[in-house]
């Protein structure tokens, strides 16, 4: 007895993967015990993954393996599939690698109708397509998109005409803010292939993130009205359609600025879409109400009324804008009645995108300012600017600023950025980035400063 109250039990960092692998002899053991061979737990993976079931796949999968673990070379490819489609893709890519060092050795023995076929060119193996496609999509799901682009053309090499390469290697493209080179090769599929679904899908939504909505539309309803067994494209139309209502928004914020101004603030919005689907046009209407912290110095209210749109015009160009006018109102120093201003706004906007790197913007704002001596003297600013991007893919970014304001007081402004970003980790998102600044001028001086 002495002894036994002698015995310590001490884990270390990797008793996790100790009992992991004790419990999975154990799991081995008892399917041996039970008399599972290994054509059975592979068939078993097989069925469970085509039902999606692919925790199923790869508890089957790891059974056989320990029923003939000889044999693990012949199941990776097989495995690989089962962790990519479970969602762990970095699981997935570490056995593809595997299969591509080791020169596909034993891989195509283990796969379901994986052997060679006389469909395919001379020097390609249905197992060769599976393990680059494969390792493409685990890439891909990883933001390793360059790398994935890779690992598609590797099929492509093989047959130029292979139909989900193509799509897959168009939708990392759209991925990357290639958006012109993802629709036209998508378009060019459907053009061989009518109809085909994930191609339609894919197209659709390229064209939705070009902001193209009319054409997204047109191209849904045609093809549901083709094939209305296609699930998920009718719900991509329900959504579509549901998005080109009109919507109607109201938004109540209060907040106290750091000198002591409270401030409410309370707007309504209707937008709708263009009858021809082409852009979105609105209308606001608020009101804002600022009050004083120093007694008996007063308040006053903004009445604010704004039509706004933004539509295409064209592949290269796009328009955005707002234009208002502002009425202020309230009460001066002691409480004596202020006489009402009213002063236009605007924000408009040019976008010029020759390309997908490449990005010009111009624009022109005029506002007035959230204080209350700036707004009983109706002190507005003006600005003009541009923003050169080159986007050349998903990690990287450059681009240049310059704006140029002047204030209703005879102050003036100018400013210019140039600043470069690369992105260092997606999921958390860590960014890296350099960036340098000029400003010639300052911000406006209040009413009556010296």
């Amino acid at each position: 007895m002495k002894a036994l109250r002698d015995i310590r039990v001490e884990a270390g960092p990797g008793w996790r993967w100790a009992v992991a692998g004790w419990f999975a002899l154990a799991c081995g053991a008892c399917a041996a015990a039970a008399g599972e061979t290994v054509e059975q737990a592979l068939h078993a993976a097989q069925q469970a993954a085509r039902t999606h079931r692919h925790a199923e796949a790869i508890a089957a999968d790891e059974r056989a393996q320990q029923l003939a673990p000889h044999r693990r070379k012949a199941w990776r490819v097989e495995l690989a599939d089962h962790w990519l489609w479970h969602g762990h893709p970095a699981r997935a890519e570490r056995l593809y690698r595997e299969v591509l060092a080791d020169g596909f050795s034993g891989a195509a023995d283990g796969l379901d109708g994986a052997t060679d076929g006389p469909a395919l060119p001379a020097g390609a193996s249905r197992v060769q397509r599976r393990v680059h496609m494969g390792l493409g999509r685990a890439l891909a799901w990883q933001g390793r998109h360059r790398a994935a682009l890779a690992a598609f053309e590797q099929v492509l090499q093989f047959d130029p005409t292979d139909r989900e390469a193509r799509i897959e290697h168009a939708r990392v493209n759209a991925w990357r803010g290639r958006h012109r080179v993802a629709a036209a090769a998508l378009q060019g599929v459907l053009v061989e292939h009518p109809g085909d679904r994930e191609a339609t899908h894919r197209l659709a939504e390229v064209w939705a993130w070009m902001d193209r909505s009319d054409r997204a539309g047109a191209l849904l309803a045609s093809h549901v009205g083709r094939d209305p067994q296609d699930t998920v494209a009718t719900e991509a139309l329900v959504r579509h359609r549901r998005a080109q209502r009109p919507q109607v928004t109201a938004d109540f914020r209060r907040f106290t600025q750091s000198d002591g101004l409270d401030i409410a603030d309370l707007q309504g919005r209707l937008e709708a879409a263009d009858p021809s689907g082409i852009g979105r046009w609105g209308v606001r209407l608020g009101r804002a109400r600022f009050l004083s912290p120093t007694p008996g110095e007063g308040g006053l209210a903004v009445q604010r009324l704004a039509l706004d749109g933004r539509a295409p015009l064209g592949e290269a160009v796009s328009v955005a804008g707002t234009v208002g006018r502002e009425r202020i109102e309230g009460q001066g120093v002691g409480g004596v009645a202020a006489r009402s201003l009213h002063r236009w706004t605007h924000d408009l906007q040019l976008r010029v995108q020759p390309s997908d790197p490449w990005r010009l913007t111009r624009g022109s704002t005029r506002w007035t300012f959230d204080s209350l001596e700036s707004l009983r003297t109706g002190l507005t600013a003006r600005e003009t600017r541009g923003v050169l991007e080159l986007l050349p893919d998903d990690v990287h970014r450059a681009s240049l600023q310059w704006a140029a304001a002047a204030y209703s007081d005879g102050n003036a402004r100018r400013s210019m950025h140039i600043q470069v970003q690369r992105r260092l980790h997606r999921w958390p998102e860590a960014m890296l980035g350099l960036r340098h600044a000029s400003d010639d001028g300052g911000a406006h001086r209040a009413a009556g400063a010296p």
